[in-house]
């Protein structure tokens, strides 16, 4: 026969349990505020890239949406090929030549 659990026993699962659950979400948090910084960083490279492209046809206009699309293809591929580990920035041909 299984021994009656004492309050103080049920008392310290219950800490225990609640202490897990905030280690998840205090996870969770890290996680997404990582999530959030590299969705800015990729916004920004995106938009630095598409100026690049918008300077290298003399600044005319009407391109935006094209220009802002190659760019975005551009660093996504570069990121695909990047080896996920390694933790390094990709240089990206930033040039106009």
């Amino acid at each position: 026969m299984s021994q009656k659990r004492t309050k103080a026993d049920k008392l310290r699962c219950n800490d225990e349990r609640l202490e897990r659950r905030d280690d998840a979400r205090r996870q969770i948090v890290d996680i997404s505020e990582k999530r959030q910084e590299l969705a800015d960083t990729l916004e920004e490279q995106i938009r630095q890239r598409a100026w690049v492209l918008y300077e290298a046809r003399g600044r005319q206009g009407g391109h935006g949406v094209e220009d802002w699309l190659e760019a975005e293809a551009e660093i996504r591929a570069a990121r695909h090929r990047a080896p996920a580990a390694s933790g390094k920035v990709i240089p990206y041909p930033f040039s106009s030549t």
